[in-house]
C-alpha cells in the first residue's frame, strides 16, 4: 500500500503501474482531481468570539485575576487562562 499527501493545491491523478522485473507497464490512470489545501490560517478567517467564562466547577463567572478560569468560544474550543495580578 502506498500513500501521498498533496503540498499545494492542483489537480492531481493516480497512476497504477507494476513490474514484470523486466520494465515498468502501466496498468490504469485515474481521472484527475481538484485538490484544495486550506490551511488553519484560511479556516479562521472569522475569530471565534469569547461565549462564557466558568471557573473550574463549571459555574459561570466573570473574568477575575488570581482565579484559573476557563474560557469558551463560539466555535467550541475552549481556552484555560489564570491571568496574575499581584
Amino acid at each position: 500500500m502506498q500513500n501521498y499527501t498533496a503540498t499545494v493545491p492542483g489537480q492531481y491523478a493516480v497512476r497504477i503501474t507494476y513490474s514484470n522485473l523486466c520494465e515498468m507497464i502501466e496498468v490504469d490512470t485515474s481521472s484527475c482531481h481538484l485538490v484544495n489545501i486550506a490551511d488553519v490560517k484560511e479556516l479562521s478567517l472569522n475569530p471565534a468570539e469569547l461565549v462564557k467564562v466558568v471557573d473550574l466547577l463549571g459555574r459561570e463567572t466573570s473574568i477575575r485575576p488570581n482565579t484559573p478560569l476557563i474560557y469558551i468560544y463560539s466555535d467550541g474550543s475552549i481556552k484555560r487562562v489564570f491571568i496574575r495580578e499581584d
